[in-house]
């Protein structure tokens, strides 16, 4: 489980409130750009102001938070190894046998 953060700033002018508004198009932006890379949403998303930054006074700009624990998908390989080596990687408990009719 990871915790992973996404970042995103508004001119400092544009209103909290404005930002919260549109909150849902940028948490969608966040949970697909996290799913496309394979990565599996465990918890509620939060999404917040950030602590401000001297960089972030200087630059005029507000920056907002998107924080939640993820996890990667599971991913299937399937290889071909050698017959003898079958029951060595099956006592691992790491590998599995395909289901019967399954090539």
């Amino acid at each position: 489980m990871e915790l992973l953060k996404g970042f995103f700033t508004v001119p400092s002018d544009v209103a909290d409130e404005r930002v919260r508004d549109r909150a849902e198009e940028y948490i969608r932006k966040y949970v697909d750009s996290f799913e496309k890379e394979g990565w599996k949403l465990l918890s509620k998303v939060y999404f917040a102001k950030a602590p401000i930054t001297t960089e972030d006074i200087s630059e005029g700009r507000v920056k907002w938070i998107i924080t939640a624990y993820w996890d990667r998908k599971p991913v299937t390989q399937i290889f071909e190894v050698d017959e003898k080596l079958i029951p060595r990687l099956l006592e691992t408990g790491k590998f599995t046998l395909p289901l019967k009719g399954y090539h």
